[in-house]
């Protein structure tokens, strides 16, 4: 498994959904980061400096999240991915 995944697992995040058309939050003991699953992108160091997908954009999807709005609201409907699987 990657560290990155690992970490997603293993570390203390609070994942808050978004607020009308704005990115996800993930709250760290380090700091909060915005997290866009459309972009695979996150405000956080390690994605911004490395491009590569950083523990939050894991913990987003590994809660179950998908990209994929619901009913033509946009970020309103999101819901969690229906075939997600815990592993």
């Amino acid at each position: 498994m990657d560290k990155r995944t690992e970490r997603a697992i293993k570390e203390n995040m609070e994942v808050f959904p978004p607020q009308g058309e704005g990115p996800f939050l993930v709250r760290t003991r380090k700091g909060t980061y915005e997290v866009s699953l459309d972009m695979q992108s996150c405000t956080c160091p390690d994605c911004r400096e490395r491009k590569l997908k950083c523990k939050h954009l894991w913990k987003v999807e590994l809660e179950g999240y998908s990209s994929t709005p619901i009913g033509g609201e946009g970020y309103r409907g999101w819901k969690p991915d229906e075939e997600f699987v815990w592993f």
